[in-house]
């Protein structure tokens, strides 16, 4: 791919805060990659680490890099500052921990121009240690590779990997769809505004290892992160609830809906079986409804429903194992056809 006149094709953008433990290995997965058209905006977001230095010796190796030098202004901002002076036609995320596929902007953008509904494509990733040896995942992407699959599962939890993403850059300008400073999990509230105005699209392969360690955002979510989950999850339910939902009944949705940040925190809660198999039927009917769906297109998302029961059993086992059998013999019966006498 020839770098075009007007700007280059992509614009990879990290932020990174004292990062330096890993930050070589990541950033040269991406100047290692197969498709060249690319500027990469790295924020240095007041590290008080080696990290500048690293970053520095990299500006002057490779034209392509950017670098912004800043005081400390957290993840959502500096994205935010990085989207702002990028010139390409699609926005890739990375992390200063994670490793890209040499292929990885290549096939992302070879989709994404080969279908301009496309505002979003993300990948399937593998997960690697703080020593970069493979870690068994069963990669939970599922049923997620549809658009309409995946705007029913952000309803309830977050199934995009965010470093695994590419964006339309155009799409965010149009809409002014950008990273919410205020919002813990940027992400996410990102996601749940986005796919309401363009499309999302899944590549079924791991184009990016992302790496678990102490460090890693998600090993200290707490009360805070909780709150925010339960908030978006709360604002996506009012679209397709009939009713609003009780404070208690949103609090245990949020916890047993699949956020792997939350897995296995909190084991005291007691579960309404009830209350929350009606609050997920009454959404999953509604979103059929709202979103005029045909036969074909139904039947995806009860099939979806389904397992979404199935991976929510499979949570509520940390909490109580009786909530976890009558929430598959109550609900998984109205999706896959399994008789129960629940009521």
């Amino acid at each position: 791919m020839s770098v075009k006149a007007e700007g280059p094709l992509i614009s990879v953008v990290m932020a990174v805060y004292n990062g330096e433990k890993y930050l070589h290995e990541s950033v040269q997965s991406i100047l290692d990659q197969t498709c060249t058209d690319f500027e990469f905006i790295i924020v240095n977001d007041g590290s008080r680490d080696g990290t500048g230095a690293i970053l520095d010796k990299f500006l002057k190796s490779d034209k392509r890099i950017r670098i912004i030098h800043q005081e400390n202004q957290g993840l959502a901002q500096s994205l935010n500052n990085a989207i702002q002076v990028a010139k390409g036609k699609f926005i890739a995320r990375m992390d200063d921990d994670d490793i890209a596929h040499p292929n990885r902007l290549t096939m992302q953008s070879r989709k994404m121009l080969q279908d301009s509904r496309i505002g979003l494509c993300q990948s399937l990733y593998g997960l690697v240690d703080e020593h970069g040896q493979a870690v068994p995942f069963r990669n939970r992407a599922g049923f997620r590779f549809s658009h309409l699959q995946m705007r029913w599962t952000l309803i309830w939890q977050n199934c995009i990997c965010h470093p695994s993403v590419m964006i339309r850059r155009a799409v965010l300008e149009k809409h002014q769809i950008y990273y919410d400073p205020l919002v813990i999990c940027q992400d996410y509230d990102l996601w749940c505004r986005l796919i309401e105005v363009t499309e999302f699209q899944t590549i079924l392969m791991p184009l990016l290892l992302l790496r678990k360690h102490s460090g890693s955002v998600s090993a200290h979510y707490n009360e805070k992160y909780l709150a925010t989950f339960s908030g978006i999850i709360a604002k996506n339910l009012k679209k397709y609830a009939a009713n609003s939902i009780d404070p208690h009944d949103l609090r245990t949705i949020t916890l047993i809906s699949g956020q792997m940040y939350l897995r296995g925190k909190y084991n005291t809660e007691q579960i309404d079986v009830g209350r929350i198999l009606k609050v997920f039927g009454c959404v999953t009917s509604n979103f059929i409804e709202v979103h005029c769906l045909t036969e074909k297109e139904a039947h995806s998302i009860q099939k979806a429903a389904g397992q979404q029961l199935f991976r929510w059993a499979q949570q509520a086992w940390y909490h109580n194992k009786t909530a976890a059998a009558r929430l598959l013999l109550a609900g998984l019966g109205r999706y896959v056809g399994v008789q129960s006498d629940y009521k």
